[in-house]
């Protein structure tokens, strides 16, 4: 049965719990860094459907993750692919030398593939899915915890979405080097600073996370600066953005598609994130939202309403792209802030946030390095 789903070509496999392509920021950021990468020479392993002609190789659970009810039943059938990894991958796609997995729930079976094939492991940071994304219970989640933990010792290259996704990493038994790799993005030139009055712009679903940044925001601008327009580009229905506090009738909102978002980022002048869950979470605390690469990349700057040990507030606060706020009141502080500011001080803000996107999310130079190094199988390999 396993001879006739043989692969011989491909020499690197991605093992995820979301392949691309798809519509989320992990699709996002799978698809930039890996999708240069011919076809013939990566397989996909995992949820999720087929990714153009690489061979792919499906779980032993659906096409994609599912609602939480029905979550550790997912968690079972990732668990028995983890048992089988270590005999039936090597065999299905005997040639591949480099393992490359993201920090979720698949990671056993990608560390179990590794160690019986020789190959090398990659491991991304993109999220902190390994031990709590499926909300199982005791049992499976230790097993969660093991893998992740073992992945963290084993790997043989480790990127981390931000400095502080390295450092949690490292408290967790990553042994090797580990380099930062931001979400990337085909960084061109800055766009011209907008005219007309100032917008700002948030770009993304409206949630609980970010719904208290949005709410002081809206009150700061409509009290202290009602000429700034606010503006919402966001898949997010009507009804949750009114859970989460906001008045509709203070924002302009629109729904496009990835590929036009960089149109509504070139109409405003500053770019907002929020994250404030009320507390310290360690997935909040490293979260580095895919949509700050359009913003970066055409030189806006980013008014940052955050809790300070938030990856990108880390960032902002010393920054010349960004202004950083944490709470209700220094939220209207940061407004009255830019209001001040005068326009040279603005397009130095934005020069800053071009340039930052060239030397930290440049696909061009970043992503085609690690492609690099990715495609040279010149390593020594084990029984594979």
């Amino acid at each position: 049965m396993v001879d006739k789903f043989r692969w011989t070509t491909p020499d690197i496999a991605l093992v995820s719990h979301g392949v691309p392509p798809g519509m989320t920021g992990y699709h996002f950021m799978l698809e930039q860094l890996l999708g240069a990468i011919p076809e013939q020479r990566l397989a996909t392993v995992g949820l999720g459907g087929p990714w153009g002609a690489r061979p792919h190789v499906p779980f032993p659970a659906g096409r994609s993750m599912p609602r939480r009810r029905t979550a550790s039943a997912i968690a079972a059938a990732v668990a028995i692919a983890e048992r089988l990894a270590p005999h039936v991958y090597p065999r299905m796609l005997p040639n591949v030398r480099k393992i490359f997995a993201t920090l979720d729930p698949t990671l056993g079976v990608a560390t179990a593939w590794a160690k019986a094939s020789g190959a090398e492991l990659w491991l991304y940071g993109i999220d902190l899915h390994a031990d709590g994304y499926w909300n199982v219970g005791g049992f499976l989640r230790t097993r969660l915890l093991r893998w992740r933990d073992e992945a963290l010792r084993t790997a043989h290259r480790v990127l981390a979405i931000s400095e502080p996704m390295a450092e949690w990493m490292q408290a967790r038994g990553a042994q090797a080097k580990i380099d930062i790799v931001p979400p990337l993005y085909p960084v061109g030139d800055p766009a011209p600073y907008p005219q007309g009055p100032m917008t700002f712009l948030m770009s993304g679903a409206v949630y609980s996370i970010n719904a208290a940044p949005l709410r002081w925001l809206e009150k700061a601008v409509t009290e202290l600066a009602p000429q700034i327009k606010l503006r919402l580009v966001t898949t997010s229905p009507d009804s949750e953005i009114q859970r989460a506090g906001l008045n509709l009738a203070h924002w302009t909102k629109t729904s496009v598609a990835p590929k036009d978002v960089p149109a509504e980022v070139v109409g405003a002048t500053w770019g907002v994130m929020g994250c404030d869950p009320g507390k310290t979470v360690d997935a909040q605390t490293v979260i580095w939202p895919t949509k700050l690469r359009e913003l970066f990349s055409l030189g806006r700057p980013l008014l940052c309403i955050a809790r300070p040990e938030n990856a990108i507030a880390r960032q902002a606060v010393n920054s010349r792209w960004g202004v950083f706020a944490f709470g209700e009141e220094q939220t209207r502080q940061a407004v009255q802030r830019i209001v001040a500011e005068s326009r040279a001080q603005l397009e130095e803000r934005c020069r800053a946030a071009h340039a930052f996107a060239l030397e930290r999310m440049n696909d061009a130079t970043i992503g085609a390095a690690i492609r690099r190094e990715l495609c040279d199988v010149a390593v020594s390999a084990g029984s594979g």
